[in-house]
C-alpha cells in the first residue's frame, strides 16, 4: 500500500466524534443511540465512522465531515485528521468513544422488507407523466430493470437499489400525489445507503444524481448512453464510493447535482475528493433547480435536446 493510501486509509477509520472535538464540537448521545453535535442537533453520526447532516442534506466519512465543516479541500482533510492521530489526545478519546461503539454494534438490526407490490402501476405513470413530464419509454426502462415499481398499499413510488448479487438492500418511497404541496419522501426501514439506485451501463463512465427522478428526467433530456447513471439519496457519497470499488472500469464521473447552493458545494467538494483518488470528474448542471425542472422547461417550449 502506498504511503497516500495509507493515510486516506487511516483518515477514513479515525474516531469521527475525536475528529468533531478537534474542531470545537460537542458529541452528544440521542435518545436512539446514535450520536449527534450539540451545536448541530441535525447531525447524526453513525457508529463514529460516517454521519448525515440533514439540515443540508450532506454527509459520508470522517473526511467529509472536515470537508464540510471546514472547507478544506480532500488532500488537507485527510493531512489534518492524519496530523490528529499523533496528538497527545488522542488515546483518551479513542478510549472514550470506544463503550459507544461496543454498545452501537449490540443493537438489533431492522429488517430490509420491501413494500408489495401494487398489481399495476397507474399511479406511478399518471404521476411520472402529467406532473413530472416524463416519457413513458423512460418509465418503462426503470419498471424493466426492477428498480421502479409502485406498492400497494399507499401507491407510492418504490425506486430500488441492488448489492452485488442484484439482491434488494436500498429502497427510496416516493409519494404520487403532493398534498398541499406536500411531498411523501422516505427510505424504507433497513434500507443501506451505499447501495444507491443505479441503471448499469458497459461504458467506462458514472452520471451522478440527487434523486432517481433526476435521473429518469436527465436520460429523457439527453438519452440513455453506455454510461451507468447513480441516485445518491442526497449528496453523501457512500453510494458512489460503494459503486466505484465495485466497478473498477470507471474513470470518469459526471456530477449532475441541483443548480442550488448545497448542490453546487457538494458536487465541487465531490470532485476535489474523487480527482484526488484518479478519477476524471465533470459536472453538468441544469439551468433550472434540477434536471427535473429542465425536463418539464423543454416540454412547455417544444424543445428537445441540447450538446453538453
Amino acid at each position: 500500500m502506498d504511503n497516500y493510501q495509507e493515510k486516506r486509509d487511516n483518515a477514513v477509520n479515525t474516531s469521527l466524534c475525536f475528529v468533531a472535538e478537534s474542531l470545537g464540537f460537542t458529541p452528544e448521545r440521542v435518545a436512539n443511540g446514535l450520536m449527534t453535535l450539540k451545536e448541530h442537533d441535525s447531525v447524526r453520526i453513525y457508529n463514529d465512522k460516517t454521519y448525515t447532516r440533514f439540515s443540508d442534506h450532506t454527509g459520508g466519512s470522517t473526511i467529509d465531515f472536515v470537508m464540510n465543516f471546514t472547507d478544506r479541500s480532500f488532500n488537507d482533510a485527510v493531512d489534518y485528521i492524519n496530523g490528529l492521530n499523533g496528538s497527545s489526545s488522542y488515546l483518551d478519546l479513542q478510549q472514550k468513544y470506544s463503550s459507544y461503539k461496543e454498545e452501537y454494534k449490540k443493537k438489533e438490526p431492522v429488517d430490509f422488507i420491501l413494500p408489495e407490490k401494487n398489481s399495476d402501476y397507474r399511479h406511478t405513470y399518471a404521476y411520472l407523466t402529467k406532473n413530472r413530464g416524463l416519457s413513458r419509454d423512460t418509465i418503462d426502462l426503470f419498471i424493466h430493470e426492477k428498480i421502479l415499481y409502485e406498492d400497494k398499499e399507499h401507491h407510492n413510488m418504490v425506486f430500488v437499489g441492488y448489492d452485488d448479487n442484484n439482491e434488494p438492500k436500498f429502497a427510496f418511497k416516493r409519494g404520487t400525489y403532493d398534498a398541499d404541496g406536500k411531498k411523501y419522501k422516505r427510505d424504507v426501514p433497513g434500507s443501506m445507503k451505499e447501495y444507491g439506485v443505479c441503471l448499469k451501463g458497459s461504458g467506462t463512465t458514472v452520471f451522478v444524481f440527487e434523486a432517481p427522478i433526476d435521473m429518469m428526467s436527465y436520460i429523457d433530456l439527453w438519452g440513455k448512453t453506455e454510461a451507468s447513471y447513480l441516485s445518491l439519496d442526497g449528496v453523501a457519497d457512500a453510494a458512489l464510493q460503494h459503486f466505484l470499488e465495485i466497478n473498477k472500469d470507471i474513470k470518469k464521473i459526471c456530477f449532475c447535482l441541483d443548480s442550488d447552493e448545497p448542490g453546487q458545494d457538494a458536487c465541487e467538494k465531490l470532485s476535489q475528493k474523487f480527482s484526488a483518488e484518479g478519477y476524471e470528474c465533470v459536472s453538468d448542471v441544469p439551468s433550472g433547480k434540477d434536471w427535473n425542472e429542465e425536463l418539464l422547461t423543454v416540454n412547455q417550449q417544444n424543445l428537445k435536446g441540447r450538446k453538453i
